[in-house]
């Protein structure tokens, strides 16, 4: 549950710090926002595709790990070619990724409560999902406060400061992944 909960937190924390990450390295605020928003519509798309699978072969285990290696190939993907010395050739690269990164990563929100009515069927949906949505809250929090405080403690060294903030989520999901992979695969989930 807490493997879930820190992909969730890192979907809400990358597209709101995304232009504090993205400015040091040349692009400009309207470039954030459409990458922001590219990579919510298409995970929209990926949410549906995730479910349909999930609805015909319940291997949410499975489905979360696809998730975290392909969030993790993504972002550093992502991050290789934004901290690049020429944006403007490298935006369509960046473009693609944030939206191959969106098609995978966003979809763990749609199955997220099912899956920890797997992972804890002694409990109800209400509280094994609320413990799961509100640890994903406080992670959330928790990452775009220190990121935000980071960026503006060292404003004179801005690019330093995002590889510090990028390095932050490539942890996080590094750790998501060992935490899943701990877990005993029960019941096929």
């Amino acid at each position: 549950m807490f493997s879930v909960s820190l992909v969730m937190s890192l979907n809400w924390t990358f597209l709101t710090v995304l232009e504090i990450i993205m400015l040091p390295y040349g692009y400009a605020s309207n470039d954030a926002s459409y990458f922001g928003f590219s990579n919510n519509i298409i995970g929209i798309f990926g949410g549906i595709t995730a479910s349909l699978i999930l609805r015909k072969w319940p291997i949410y285990r499975k489905m979360t790990i696809s998730i975290i290696v392909g969030s993790l190939i993504t972002y550093f993907l992502w991050f290789v070619i934004i901290t690049q010395e020429r944006p403007a050739e490298g935006y369509k690269y960046a473009l693609a990724l944030m939206l191959i990164n969106g098609f995978i990563t966003i979809p763990v929100q749609t199955y997220s409560l099912e899956y920890c009515c797997e992972l804890a069927p002694e409990y109800d949906e209400a509280v094994s999902g609320g413990f799961q949505l509100g640890i994903a809250n406080i992670l959330g929090f928790a990452q775009i406060t220190y990121m935000q405080w980071i960026s503006e403690d060292d404003v004179k060294h801005p690019r330093g400061t995002m590889r510090h903030c990028i390095w932050i989520t490539i942890g996080f999901l590094v750790l998501s992944l060992g935490l899943i992979l701990g877990i005993s695969s029960k019941k096929g989930v």
